[in-house]
């Protein structure tokens, strides 16, 4: 049986409605850290034990997952995270089978995009993006298609 986790109640904390099908660990309840979620587990021996801890590091910070998540949780958690983080979106992409990379150098900006599913999907390469790879016909990527575009370095690449 799967143990439920639930989210810590702090003001930055939002409720991480999830199972752990597969692993569980209880993780450290350290003073230099926060508790992002906790298990709820009645009666068992993770009840109220934390699940997810993240504590600053330097500049950053580093979180544990002490749990598999399923994949509605991980999504939740890592969007968070993200949010935390100030991190953007390379490319505004609706499908999850869609992957961006940006790469820099030699005052070049390049995009790598892949189309990880069986289905073509839309991609909006950014004003002046040049292809140097692949086709995007009509602003649409080809199942299991990859395209590279150069870009103007200050699109994506700071």
């Amino acid at each position: 049986m799967p143990n439920p986790i639930i989210g810590e109640v702090t003001q930055t904390a939002h409720e991480i409605d999830a199972a752990a099908p597969v692993l569980a660990n209880s993780v450290p309840d350290a003073a230099d850290t926060r508790v992002i979620a906790r298990y709820a587990d009645p009666g068992g021996w993770l009840d109220k034990k934390p699940a997810i801890v993240t504590r600053s590091v330097g500049k950053g910070s580093i979180t544990y997952v002490g749990a598999w998540l399923d994949a509605a949780a991980m999504r939740v958690l890592a969007g968070r995270m993200l949010d935390e983080a100030a991190v953007a979106t390379i490319l505004p992409v609706a499908s999850p089978d869609i992957e961006v990379s940006a790469r820099a150098g030699a005052e070049r900006c390049v995009l790598v995009v892949i189309n990880h599913g069986v289905a073509a999907q839309p991609v909006s390469l950014p004003s002046g993006a040049r292809l140097v790879v692949g086709a995007v016909p009509g602003g649409t990527l080809p199942a299991h298609g990859v395209a590279v575009a150069e870009v103007p370095r200050d699109a994506v690449c700071r």
